[in-house]
């Protein structure tokens, strides 16, 4: 592929996501915690290589924090996208599992679902 990261993506009213617009396959934005779409991130994410990874993020760890004191991996993702980078969406569909696992609380519903 000639993309250099992709976002895994489901559809999702409002909530505590980040989100993706995109044209085809194509993320043309992603926001944290604004719903600009109603394709939310699954929280997985690829990216091409581990240095465009770790560029992405040395960047962004150099600004502020996102919301409530804490960093997000859509900000820096936003960052390749406005550098030229190619973002795509994986979307998964109704017959892919999705298990949350954003923070300790939702980890006993997911061994559950897993097990």
């Amino acid at each position: 592929s000639s993309s250099d990261a992709a976002v895994f993506t489901f559809d999702s009213g409002p909530g505590p996501f980040s989100y993706v617009k995109s044209i085809g396959f194509s993320v043309v934005d992603i926001q944290e915690k604004v719903p600009i779409s109603r394709r939310a991130c699954a929280g997985a994410f690829w990216f091409k290589s581990y240095a465009l990874l770790l560029s992405a993020c040395h960047t962004h760890l150099g600004g502020p924090p996102d919301v409530d004191r804490e960093y997000y991996l859509a900000p820096a993702i936003a960052r390749l996208i406005q550098g030229e980078c190619e973002v795509q969406e994986f979307p998964l569909t109704d017959k892919d599992v999705f298990v949350r696992m954003g923070v300790p609380e939702d980890l006993p519903e997911a061994e559950r679902r897993l097990t």
